[in-house]
C-alpha cells in the first residue's frame, strides 16, 4: 500500500506544476489522498508543502528572466538535445557572443516587426484565395507528411502551389506516387495546386532552385526536408515582404549563420567549436532569435521573390553537391543588394515558429567531407568579395591600401612600394588582389613576386583576394587569351571586393599589356573613398632608382591622405 501511495503521490505532484489552478484537478488530488484515511491526510499536507515551495521558487524568478522571451520554451528544447561535454563547455561563450551581437546588431522584435505597416492583405482568405507563393519541397526518400501537412494548414492564406522535387531512384517512384495522390486530394480542398517533379537523374542541391525558376508566382518559399513551419509562419513572411523596410530587398528565413571571425588574419574552420561560426537559433546552446538579425547566409528555408533566382546562376557554382545556401545569399548581395535576414518569432507561440522542432535540427550531423567542401566554398566566395558580417568588421577596423596585380611584371614594379609601406606605416593593412590576362594563371607566383608569401593563400589569410578563384562568370569563354574573362571578373569581383574591404587607395601598374587602367578607374569611381594610384611600370628593372620609388611613395601618401585614412 505504501508503494502505491508514493506512486500516486508522484502522479499528483505532476499536477501542481501548471501555474494556473485547475479546480477539477484539485478535487481529484484531494479525493485520491482521502481514500487512504489518516495517512492520506499526512500525504496531503506533504503535497501542499511541496507545492507551496514550488510556487514560492517560481514567484521569486526575476521579472527580466520571465520577460526575456523563450526562457521556458528554450528550456524544453534544450532538454531534448543531447549535447556532448565539449558542447556544454562551449555553451556559455556562445551565448555571450550571440547575446552581445543581437543586442548591438539586432533590429525589430517580433511584436515590432508585425506592427510595421504592410501592404499584405490577409483578408483575401475570406474570398477563398491563396497566397501568391510557390512552396518548393525536397523529397529525400518519401514525401515528408508532417511537412506537407504544415504547409496545407497555413493560415489565413496557404501557398497557391506546392511543388515536390523528387530526384530519387526508380525503386522509390511507386511509393512516392501513392503518397502524392493522397495529398493531392487534400491540397485541392484548400485550392492548392500540388505538383510532383520526379526524375531518376539526381540534380543535387541546385535542382530545386532550377525548377523554381519556372514558378508562376511572385514569391517562392524553398524548404529543406524536415523543416516544419508553424501554421502562421507564411503569414509573417508575407507581412514582412510587403513592408517598406524589407520589401524588395530582403531574403527571409528562420535560421542562419555568421561565418567565423579571423584569428590573426586567418579565417578558421566554420564548424570549429570554439573559434568557428555561429548558427542560430540553436537549442543546443540556448540561442534564441528575439530580434531580426542580418546573417551571412540562411539555412533550412528561403523566402524570396521568384525573379531573384536568376541571380543565383549569374556565376557558375563551385560545387553542385552543397553550398547553394551560401551561393544564394552571396549572389543576391553582390548583384541585387539584397541582404539575408533571420526573423524573430513569438517565443511562447509555436504557430509563429519557422521550425517547430528545433531539437531535431540540432541533432543533424554534417559529414567531414561536406564540412571541408563548405569551408573551401566559403573561402572561394570570400575571395570574390563576399561581404561577411564579422570579417568585414575586422577588415575595416584599420585603414588599408590594395595592390592589383595581373602579371609578374606588375608585381615586380609594385613590390618596392609595398616594402616601403611596410617600413614606414606598419599599422597600415596591405591587401593584394590577384587576377590575370593570360591563359596560364599562377596566383602563387604573382603573390611571391609582390613579396607576399605562399601561406597567405594556403592558410585562408584574408589579406589576399584571388579574383579568379572558384571559376568564371557564366557565359565567359576561357579558351585562348583571357582578356574578355578578366574584364568580366573585374566587373563582378573587383567592385565587390573593393566594396567589402573599403581601401583608401587601389594601386596598380600602368602597363599597356595588362589590365586597362581606364576599366579600373570606371569601376572605382562608383565607390566612395576609393581612389586609383597608377604606378609607372619601368621597361628596364635597372631603372628602379631610389628617387623613383620615393616619388611613387609621395604620390601614394598624398592620395591616401586625401581619402583621410593615412596620416
Amino acid at each position: 500500500m505504501m508503494r502505491r501511495m508514493f506512486h500516486d503521490t508522484n502522479a499528483i505532484s505532476s499536477h501542481i506544476r501548471p501555474r494556473r489552478s485547475d479546480p477539477t484537478t484539485s478535487r481529484k488530488v484531494v479525493g485520491t489522498l482521502a481514500s487512504y484515511g489518516k495517512m492520506g491526510v499526512v500525504m496531503l499536507v506533504v503535497v501542499l508543502v511541496v507545492g507551496c515551495g514550488v510556487w514560492m521558487r517560481r514567484s521569486s524568478t526575476s521579472y527580466d528572466e520571465e520577460s526575456s522571451g523563450a526562457v521556458h520554451r528554450v528550456e524544453d528544447e534544450v532538454a531534448q538535445v543531447d549535447a556532448t561535454p565539449e558542447e556544454l563547455l562551449a555553451r556559455p561563450e556562445k551565448q555571450k557572443v550571440f547575446q552581445e551581437w543581437q543586442s548591438t546588431h539586432g533590429r525589430e522584435s517580433f511584436a515590432e516587426l508585425m506592427e510595421l505597416p504592410s501592404t499584405f492583405q490577409p483578408h483575401k482568405a475570406d474570398r477563398g484565395e491563396t497566397a501568391d507563393v510557390t512552396a518548393i519541397l525536397n523529397i529525400h526518400v518519401d514525401l515528408d507528411r508532417q511537412q506537407l501537412d504544415s504547409l496545407l494548414m497555413q493560415v489565413p492564406l496557404p501557398p497557391a502551389h506546392i511543388w515536390l522535387c523528387g530526384f530519387v531512384g526508380a525503386h522509390q517512384e511507386a511509393e512516392i506516387q501513392r503518397s502524392f495522390r493522397e495529398f493531392q486530394e487534400k491540397a485541392a480542398e484548400r485550392g492548392i495546386t500540388l505538383q510532383l517533379f520526379s526524375s531518376t537523374q539526381n540534380l543535387k542541391s541546385y535542382g530545386r532552385y532550377q525548377i523554381a525558376l519556372q514558378a508562376p508566382t511572385r514569391f517562392v518559399w524553398i524548404l529543406d526536408d524536415g523543416v516544419l513551419p508553424g501554421v502562421q509562419y507564411l503569414k509573417q513572411l508575407l507581412h514582412v515582404a510587403h513592408t517598406r523596410i524589407y520589401g524588395g530587398c530582403a531574403l527571409l528565413g528562420s535560421a542562419g549563420w555568421l561565418l567565423p571571425r579571423d584569428q590573426d588574419g586567418v579565417i578558421p574552420d566554420y564548424s570549429d567549436l570554439h573559434v568557428g561560426g555561429l548558427s542560430f537559433p540553436d537549442p543546443k546552446y540556448g540561442l534564441v532569435v528575439e530580434r531580426t538579425i542580418e546573417v551571412d547566409h540562411l539555412c533550412g528555408m528561403w523566402f524570396l521573390e521568384q525573379q531573384w533566382l536568376r541571380l543565383l546562376f549569374r556565376e557558375m557554382p563551385v560545387a553542385w553537391d552543397t553550398g547553394e545556401d551560401m551561393m544564394l545569399s552571396y549572389a543576391l548581395r553582390k548583384y541585387g543588394q539584397i541582404r539575408s535576414y533571420v526573423l524573430p518569432v513569438d517565443s511562447h507561440d509555436t504557430e509563429t515558429w519557422g521550425h517547430t522542432n528545433l531539437a531535431a535540427r540540432s541533432r543533424i550531423q554534417v559529414e567531414k567531407t561536406v564540412v571541408a567542401a563548405r569551408n573551401s566554398l566559403s573561402w572561394d566566395l570570400f575571395s570574390r568579395g563576399n561581404e561577411l558580417q564579422w570579417t568585414v568588421e575586422s577588415l575595416r577596423s584599420k585603414p588599408s591600401v590594395a595592390f592589383l596585380v595581373a602579371t609578374e611584371r606588375n608585381a615586380q614594379a609594385l613590390r618596392p612600394i609595398r616594402e616601403q609601406l611596410i617600413q614606414t606605416h606598419p599599422s597600415l593593412r596591405l591587401l593584394t588582389f590577384v587576377t590575370s590576362t593570360q591563359k596560364e594563371y599562377d596566383p602563387i607566383r604573382l603573390t611571391e613576386a609582390l613579396g607576399v608569401t605562399f601561406p597567405s593563400l594556403s592558410e585562408r589569410r584574408m589579406g589576399v583576394f584571388d579574383l579568379v578563384k572558384g571559376g568564371q562568370v557564366v557565359g565567359v569563354t576561357t579558351d585562348g587569351d583571357r582578356g574578355w574573362s578578366v574584364l568580366a571578373d573585374l566587373g563582378s569581383n573587383l567592385e565587390q571586393v573593393l566594396r567589402t574591404t573599403s581601401p583608401c587607395a587601389l594601386i596598380l601598374s600602368d602597363d599597356e599589356s595588362d589590365i586597362s587602367s581606364n576599366t579600373v578607374a570606371v569601376l572605382t569611381s562608383r565607390l566612395v573613398g576609393v581612389r586609383v594610384a597608377l604606378i609607372p611600370s619601368p621597361r628596364d628593372a635597372h631603372k628602379k632608382s631610389e628617387e623613383a620609388v620615393e616619388a611613387i611613395w609621395n604620390a601614394i601618401r598624398s592620395l591616401a591622405a586625401q581619402a583621410g585614412s593615412v596620416e
